[in-house]
């Protein structure tokens, strides 16, 4: 049950580039040069995005870059295994990054998300309080449709250059 997802994507026009290759010694580093003669290193990390729990409040998300798209799964909401995600955040270009804060009982989790385009997007979750007053379906399930709230976006020129 193998998925790749597509972490990080990087953008130049084809006549700017001179060379690329990856480095001998180090798996995750790629070397770039430009037309231009600017050089490039990218290093690349394995990390994992989660929101810290501190407080019962907190869903525990696990966040996933898959392109256009922050696949998560809130952990104390549901137990979903990859590649699935217990909900799909939609973007308008491919996810760079994503940060979570921490939160504490008064203050619901929020969490930033970097993308491609220079742009950041930042986002805040339902509270789980919240889930008792939704209501249930058929089998008497509760309803969990707690998509996060976008609460703005900062456009950040000449970040990648």
């Amino acid at each position: 049950n193998h998925h790749y997802y597509m972490k990080q994507q990087l953008q130049w026009s084809k006549t700017s580039l001179r060379s690329v290759c990856w480095d001998l010694h180090s798996n995750l580093s790629l070397h770039v040069m430009t037309a231009d003669g600017a050089y490039s290193a990218y290093d690349w990390y394995l990390t994992t995005n989660v929101s810290p729990g501190l407080s019962p409040d907190n869903a525990v998300t696990v966040s996933v870059n898959d392109g256009c798209k922050l696949l998560q799964t809130p952990l104390r909401r549901a137990v979903v295994p990859p590649p699935m995600a217990h909900r799909t955040v939609s973007l308008t270009s491919p996810v760079s990054q994503c940060a979570v804060s921490p939160s504490c009982s008064s203050s619901p989790a929020r969490f930033a998300v970097l993308r491609g385009d220079d742009c950041v997007d930042l986002f805040e979750e339902s509270p789980l309080a919240e889930l008792g007053q939704r209501p249930k379906d058929q089998c008497g399930f509760r309803l969990d449709d707690a998509t996060p709230k976008l609460l703005g976006t900062l456009s950040i020129p000449h970040l990648t250059e």
